[in-house]
């Protein structure tokens, strides 16, 4: 097909006259899965590594591994990963991402209220906490209550294992019965109740996502399975077309209610993460349009390609997650990017899947003149590229690609020479300019644990399987709870502080610091059971998605 061969080309093009200094990664280098947050409610902070710092997060910002959130004393978050495990926070909730892969989902938790579903087919579910571990099967969905001297376990499908410490013990938690308290030392059996006021919220969010599912339009038919949760959003702002395209009527998917000239990459923000510019959307539909799948240019109007799974190896199909498939471009006063047609080649930090290529050096690119798309270049002042949440105000208009060719130089990624003083620029970091100042944030001891689990899961990431973690909590003997009335009333004391401080204190000694303790469960009630509901197949889907594109 021509697209294969453009592909090719261009490579050879590239390699022959040494516009780029870049290579692909080898096959045996798996690109990244990167799950989504998907709602938020209050304040969620991610800390930063390379700031050493916190910004605020935002819907439809990416969550990847080694990310790290604390949300505020009221906050809310519900975060979906590609592997079929959902996970929903509460306030005064800090977590981080250690393990992301098809078969194995590992977060530590080191405070707050957790609720996680594993909808998955085969995933595992691995939960760390100061006080002992969690490994939940697919099919389960368990809350996970830690405090700062305790943690409760409380099963709401399926049978929930709990490992006490570092592994002295394991126990059975099962759904409907009692819960599993423990300090790290002792556990004790609890009432299986859970805050009521999260309880219900949880549910409004289950129901809310099974009526989207229920809501059948066309876009389930034309949607890979891993994102017809993202259906309802497609029917609500677009129609699918029978498009004339390469030689073939394809199904293409064009979004309605738009304003007069848009295209993609226009209305949302770039931002930094993972060393790569992400797109960050501020339409409905624009994290799956944005993320998976290309745009093309037909008939002087923008369609959506969505992705087909891909078999790699024996794993199965997949899809593959991009920060944004753009090629870059700039001059000494303005920077651009140019939306990259299905062929061409997305120059990147990191390997993302195909038609992905590492820079090893930040100088070249691909030629402009070779961009399909050259003449659709989105280009803005320099001073403008992190200083707003939307470039349709910022826009430079009656740009050619006649000048775009003539007046521009291409660049494979983001640096210091597109952007003078680029790595200083703090703003880069941030999701959105109205959260840039943060008055408060999480005390430096959350940042000890943040760093602490970072070194032990760089040592031993490439060690941990979800084979091996299952193999692990088989080998512990099963435990009986304690039932002395002391320790019982010890370990069942769930009370959390809330590290969210002024910026001030934020490295002040703990003892100079007046935290805010609170229970962590207002209210408690048996929990509304659902059998089933959270299990693979619950919410079924109709229809089978068309191969399009290998992306």
């Amino acid at each position: 097909m021509r697209r294969l061969g453009a592909f090719a080309l261009g490579m050879f093009l590239a390699v022959l006259s040494g516009t780029a200094v870049c290579a692909q990664a080898g096959n045996s280098e798996e690109p990244a899965l990167v799950g989504r947050i998907t709602f938020i409610d209050g304040q969620l902070l991610r800390y930063v590594y390379d700031e050493q710092d916190w910004v605020a997060t935002v819907k439809d910002a990416p969550f990847g591994v080694e990310e790290a959130v604390y949300s505020s004393d009221t906050g809310k978050a519900e975060f979906k990963l590609p592997n079929g495990v959902w996970v929903r926070t509460g306030g005064d909730t800090q977590i981080q991402l250690m393990v992301l892969r098809d078969d194995l989902t590992e977060i530590d938790v080191a405070s707050g209220a957790i609720r996680l579903y594993n909808k998955s087919q085969k995933a595992l579910i691995k939960v760390t906490t100061p006080f002992g571990y969690v490994l939940a099967r697919p099919g389960a969905a368990f809350d996970l209550y830690v405090g700062d001297d305790s943690a409760e376990l409380i099963s709401l499908d399926g049978a929930i294992d709990f490992a006490l410490g570092d592994g002295e013990a394991r126990y059975a938690v099962q759904a409907g019965g009692s819960s599993i308290i423990s300090d790290g030392r002792v556990a004790v059996e609890g009432d299986g109740q859970v805050d009521a006021a999260w309880d219900e919220w949880n549910l409004k969010r289950e129901e809310l996502w099974a009526q989207r599912v229920l809501v059948k339009g066309e876009s389930v038919d034309n949607l890979p399975a891993q994102l017809r949760y993202d259906a309802y959003d497609l029917d609500q702002n677009g129609r699918w077309e029978q498009v004339r395209y390469e030689g073939r009527n394809r199904k293409l998917w064009r979004p309605t209610g738009i304003a007069a000239g848009w295209q993609p990459f226009t209305v949302g923000r770039w931002t930094v993460w993972s060393r790569d510019n992400v797109w960050i959307p501020e339409e409905s539909f624009g994290y799956v349009t944005h993320h998976y799948g290309n745009w093309v240019f037909v008939n002087s109007v923008w369609y959506w390609a969505p992705p087909s799974n891909v078999r790699v190896g024996k794993a199965g199909g997949r899809l593959y997650w991009y920060p944004g498939r753009v090629s870059w471009i700039h001059s000494d006063a303005d920077v651009g990017w140019v939306p990259l047609a299905p062929a061409e080649t997305y120059y990147s930090h990191n390997y993302w899947g195909p038609g992905s290529f590492i820079v090893r050096a930040r100088r070249g690119g691909a030629g402009i003149d070779r961009l399909a798309y050259a003449g659709h270049a989105v280009v803005v002042p320099r001073g403008s590229f992190y200083s707003v949440n939307s470039y349709t105000g910022v826009r430079i208009a009656n740009i050619n690609r006649t000048t775009i060719i003539n007046n521009y130089t291409a660049a494979p990624v983001i640096s210091n020479k597109v952007i003078p003083n680029y790595s200083s620029i703090r703003y880069r970091y941030v999701y959105n300019i109205s959260l840039a100042h943060l008055p408060a944030k999480p005390h430096q001891a959350v940042v000890d644990r943040i760093n602490r689990n970072r070194m032990i899961a760089t040592k031993g990431r490439r060690h941990i399987s979800a084979v091996a973690v299952q193999r692990n909590m088989a080998r512990l003997d099963f435990g009986k709870p304690v039932r002395d009335p002391q320790a019982a009333q010890r370990v069942q004391q769930l009370r959390i502080t809330s590290r969210i401080v002024p910026e001030s204190q934020v490295h002040r000694p703990r003892s100079e610091v007046q935290f805010v303790r609170r229970a962590l469960k207002a209210q408690g009630k048996r929990p509304q059971r659902r059998p089933g509901l959270y299990r693979p197949g619950a919410q079924q889907f109709r229809g089978t998605a068309p191969a399009i594109w290998v992306r």
